[in-house]
């Protein structure tokens, strides 16, 4: 692949949608990982890099590794993209790697016999590797044959992998189970010293070959080809670390850089479920990695700037108070009632359910609305009733609490500040009473002004300003509690 394959437009509209300044730690990160490359093979060092790229829940680790996968091919590198949790269920990391590696360097098959020859060296060693029999069949197959016996035979057999052992068990000339299981397991134990000689040779072979080939496609020894590993820390636990097992002893060849995303401290928990609580998790999971990358922690801000960039459909069908922006909006009620990034995600996504389902003619209002699905969220139902049914509530001002500015009315000279109690206190009255009386209200400031209009527009748009005799009009907030009471329940 050449340079000329890629225009420069292109290589700007790679981050066109980065809203966390993910850019430039992609920038750092090519830079270090080919310069850190070029190093060792000056220095005669082999073997993989690996590098961490840790970073918890909501920081954008798939958004940053597909966005640098594009980045290094439009550098005419090559790339690898692993999702480890989508693979998980075939339960064989290293065919996933191998699969996504092969899928990487097919287009070279056709340009050169010679690379195609070195694939299919690399995948018959690697395969005589993977083509062990699981697990557990001997026992199985032993509780088959022998029943409640079973407890006689040595802890040993839990793990053989020789169930053609099986045959000798029962049709040994022993009247004794006792002796039959010891004669077997002792020619287990030579099968599997065999085996495991057998496996290493094939590891050597598999290294070596899997290098020819990368030596084969690259006319730069410092050149790697990358690989990445996305996903580890949604596995489970033994899958996740089986994969960084093979990563370390299958695949630590001179000329791969593998970069392994993970919320490392999420990872940790999983190794310890496996090897106990007290374990060393984190020392553990060290071993694997040359060096840890930290994302710098992103800010609600950004991290709600980002939901709306990829749903701009929401911003037109949303009416944020007092001229704020959605965004601003929703980023301050998520802080007022103490919201994590993963919370503000589940919260958004009932907001987006809940503008996906509104069908009336006007925008959500998002001072009742969110806080509604804040309280729904918190599962604070006796406050989400109160408010649902535009009873005001109790919502005290922490130290942190939503706030706005906005001109004075009438005089349109200064700011004032109000708070979320101050918004949602002056509207919920107003719509209590009906919009057909929505008109005699009068307003001293801005804030009334504004709950005062938000009613007047609902009341002209839907009923066109139109009384009927003896009839209230009830507004559309009271609606609000009982549709998002619904689309909260769709998970």
């Amino acid at each position: 692949m050449t340079k000329e394959d890629h225009s420069e437009t292109s290589a700007a509209d790679i981050w066109r949608d980065d809203m966390l300044g993910r850019a430039e730690d992609a920038r750092l990160l090519i830079n270090f990982l080919v310069a850190r490359t070029k190093e060792r093979a000056s220095e005669g060092r082999t073997g993989a890099y690996v590098l961490n790229l840790d970073a918890g829940w909501g920081n954008g680790k798939t958004f940053f590794l597909t966005r640098l996968k594009q980045q290094l091919q439009h550098e005419n590198y090559l790339v690898a993209y692993v999702n480890a949790w989508q693979d998980d269920a075939d339960g064989e990391p290293m065919t996933a790697v191998m699969a996504q590696l092969r899928a990487t360097v097919e287009p070279y098959f056709s340009r050169d016999q010679k690379i195609a020859q070195a694939w299919e060296a690399a995948l018959t060693s690697g395969a005589a590797i993977a083509g062990s029999v699981g697990k557990g069949l001997l026992r199985q197959a032993i509780n088959t044959t022998f029943g409640n016996a079973v407890n006689e035979i040595p802890e040993i057999l839990e793990n053989a992998t020789n169930n053609l052992a099986l045959e000798e068990i029962a049709e040994g000339s022993s009247t004794n189970l006792a002796d039959r299981i010891t004669d077997v397991t002792d020619k287990i134990l030579t099968e599997r010293i065999n085996s495991y000689k057998k496996r290493q040779k094939s590891m050597g072979l598999f290294k070596c070959r899997l290098s020819a080939l990368i030596s084969s496609i690259s006319d730069d020894d410092s050149k790697p080809i990358f690989i990445f590993l996305d996903e580890l820390d949604r596995c489970r636990p033994l899958y996740a670390i089986n994969m960084l097992e093979d990563t370390k002893h299958l695949f630590d060849v001179s000329g791969l850089v593998f970069v392994v995303a993970t919320d490392t401290e999420q990872l940790a928990h999983s190794v310890r479920s496996i090897y106990g609580e007290k374990f060393n998790a984190e020392g553990y999971l060290l071993r694997f990695f040359n060096r840890r990358y930290v994302f710098e922690e992103s800010t609600l801000e950004d991290f709600v700037n980002q939901m709306y960039s990829s749903h701009p459909e929401l911003v037109n069908r949303l009416a944020a108070p007092l001229g704020t922006d959605p965004v601003t909006c929703f980023a301050g009620l998520m802080r007022h009632y103490g919201l994590s990034l993963r919370d503000a995600e589940h919260c958004f996504d009932i907001l987006r359910n809940f503008v996906t389902t509104w069908d009336k003619p006007i925008a959500v209002q998002m001072v009742l609305a969110v806080p509604l699905i804040a309280l729904f969220h918190l599962r604070r139902m006796d406050d989400f009733s109160k408010l649902s049914d535009l009873i005001s509530i109790d919502i005290k001002r922490p130290q942190n609490a939503y706030r706005i500015k906005a001109y004075d009315y009438p005089r349109m000279t200064s700011f004032r500040e109000y708070f979320l109690d101050d918004m949602i206190h002056d509207l919920l009255p107003k719509a209590k009473i009906g919009l057909s009386e929505i008109d005699q209200l009068t307003e001293n400031n801005s804030l009334s002004k504004w709950t005062k209009g938000i009613l007047v527009d609902e009341y002209s748009v839907i009923h066109n300003s139109s009384r009927i005799l003896g009839q209230e009009i009830p507004s559309v907030l009271s609606e609000y509690g009982r549709r998002i009471k619904g689309v909260g329940r769709i998970n």
